[in-house]
This record gives C-alpha cells, structure tokens and sequence, in this order.
C-alpha cells in the first residue's frame, strides 16, 4: 500500500514538473516574442534582462538602508584590494604606475599610434570587473592598440577631489611622451570621463579629441524629471542608492558641480564624441539631452541609441554589444563617428 502511494506521489509529480516546464517554455517563448516585436532586440538580450531582474541590484539600489550597507561592503572589498602586495597585482593585472595612480596596462607595445585611457563605472565605490577586463582586451587586440585602465581612488573614503589630480597626472605623462589619447568610460567611469575633459579646457590643457562613453553617468543629482519615466524599466539601478553614491563621490561639494555632474559644464570641452545608451536604463534621459546639447554647440557627437537594451549593454555577451563594438574600433580606427 505504501509502496503505491510512493508511486503515485511520484507520478504526481512528474506530471507537475511537465505542466511547470511547458509552462515556464511558453511564458519565455511569448516574452521573448513580444520583446522581439516591441524592440527587435536579440534572444539573448531579453534573457539578459532576466538574468539582471532575477538578482537583487536593483532591490539593493532601491533601498536606502541596503543601499549604505552595500557601501560598507564595497568599501571593505576595496581596502583589501589595495592591501594586496604590489608584486602579485603586478603579476594578475600588469600594473605600471603613472606617478601615484596605478594601471592596468594591456598591449603597451601595440603598434597603433593611438593610446586608450579606459576609466571604468561601478557608481565610485566598485573596482574594475572582469567584463571592464575583458572588453579592454578584446579591444587591446583588435585594435593593436594600447590601453590603459586607471585604477582610481573610490568612494566612500575617496571622491573627485582625489581622482581627478591622479589622472590629470597619467594625462599630462602620456602628452609628454607624445601620445595621442583616446578617452572611454563607462557609467560612472563615463561621467568621470566627461567631467575630466571639463576640466582639461577650463585648466587650459589639450583636450582628447576623440570621447567614447557607454551609459555615462552625467549627473549624479538624478534631477532630470524624465528619469521616473525609464526608472521603472531599469532592471539594474534607482535614483535611491545612486543620490547616494553621488553625495560620497561629491566629497562635501555641491554635487550638481561639473566635475562631479559634468551635463552642468562646458560643451566646448569636446571635440568628437561617442555615445551609447539604452532605452530600459536610467540614465536615457540625460545622456539624449547631453548629446542635444553637444550638437547644439557644434560638437561632433554621434548619439547610438540600443532600442530596448539595459544599462552598459556594450559590453554584454549579445549580438548588439558586437555591432557596438565594430562601431567603436570603427571610430577609433578612423577618427569619425
């Protein structure tokens, strides 16, 4: 009797398994259908906004509480990061130090005249990540290029004010040593970027003339009142956790400041730029305006919008990440957008 009703719990539940498998295939094979429609994006796109809103970043980024913890955590994730010997830093990430500030180095004996400076995003409190790596080596070798990958102080126990006289020295080196600088940056890093050339001109100094940047981070007050209406879809990032960040990264500034929130500076900063955003990201809003108003200046700016793609989609494992990039060699190859 007991070995009857095993089997048939058994049986049961195979058959629930079934129901849940169809049922689960069917509910993919719609959403990626309508997802196709609404967006012509790839499978793997859609899947990928699974994967994001299956983790909890954007729970952490919502709620001011998890959010300051999280911070905690990074800041001690980066304390022993530093505190690591130079000597095995040096041999997992081939560092060369430009004064004070440390650098991940990729093909320094690249043929290509040009040089990249790679600042990575991680909203000011997270180091490089192994897809900043491994988008700057995919890079390093299609290009023959060389680039470089700063590692800057992050917050909460550093802001702008310690990063921005570090790579303004790894900057003015490379000039001295003649090189023609190429500057990317991606989120934060984007910002960081922005910010940077911003205060290149207003210093007096040789601004880069070519800019690339993925989903930049333009301005760290989150005031542009369009966000709340592309927050929603983000399956990545809030307006909570990232006011958060700004203020630590703003370092007791005003965090509206061009250095901090570079949409607020000069245009005339730049020469040629490059950008990228999606249309499911919170930062869609301020990077269009930026790109409106670099175009109204008479920048050369060349604006690549990922219809329904998710923050820093330049660098997923998809099929539009791919044809950014062929954009990005496309423009660092031959110096137009």
């Amino acid at each position: 009797m007991k070995k009857t009703d095993a089997v048939k719990r058994k049986t049961i539940l195979k058959k629930l398994l079934l129901v849940l498998i169809v049922v689960v295939s069917i509910s993919l094979a719609v959403y990626f259908g309508v997802s196709k429609k609404m967006y012509n994006r790839s499978n793997l796109a859609s899947f990928s906004e699974l994967l994001f809103r299956a983790g909890n970043t954007k729970e952490i980024y919502s709620d001011r509480d998890k959010f300051k913890k999280y911070i905690e955590r990074k800041e001690r994730e980066n304390r022993r990061l530093s505190a690591l010997p130079q000597d095995f830093l040096s041999k997992r990430l081939h560092l060369t130090a430009y004064g004070d500030i440390n650098v991940i180095n990729l093909r320094p004996n690249a043929a290509n005249e040009k040089t990249v400076v790679y600042i990575h995003g991680g909203t000011y409190i997270s180091d490089i990540s192994l897809y900043h790596l491994g988008y700057c080596e995919k890079l390093a070798r299609q290009l023959d290029i060389n680039v470089l990958m700063p590692l800057y102080p992050l917050a909460p126990s550093y802001s702008y004010k310690d990063a921005y006289p570090l790579l303004l020295a790894l900057y003015r080196q490379l000039l001295e040593e003649g090189r023609t600088v190429v500057l990317m940056g991606d989120s934060a890093g984007g910002g960081l970027a922005a910010g940077f050339c911003e205060y290149l001109y207003a210093s007096g100094l040789p601004v880069p003339e070519q800019v690339i940047l993925f989903s930049p981070w333009l301005d760290v007050t989150m005031s542009n009142e369009k966000i709340s209406d592309y927050e929603r879809y983000d399956p990545l990032l809030s307006s909570v956790g990232l006011i958060e960040a700004g203020i630590l990264w703003a370092g007791g500034d005003d965090p509206a400041g061009y250095m901090v929130s570079p949409i607020n500076g000069d245009p005339d900063a730049f020469s040629q730029v490059t950008l990228f955003v999606g249309t499911r990201e919170v930062f869609y809003p301020d990077v269009t305006d930026f790109a409106q108003m670099l175009s109204d200046h008479g920048v050369d700016v060349s604006l690549h919008i990922g219809m329904g793609l998710n923050h820093i989609y330049t660098e997923y494992p998809i099929p539009e990440a791919g044809d950014a990039f062929d954009t990005v060699c496309s423009v660092i190859g031959s110096g137009v957008n």
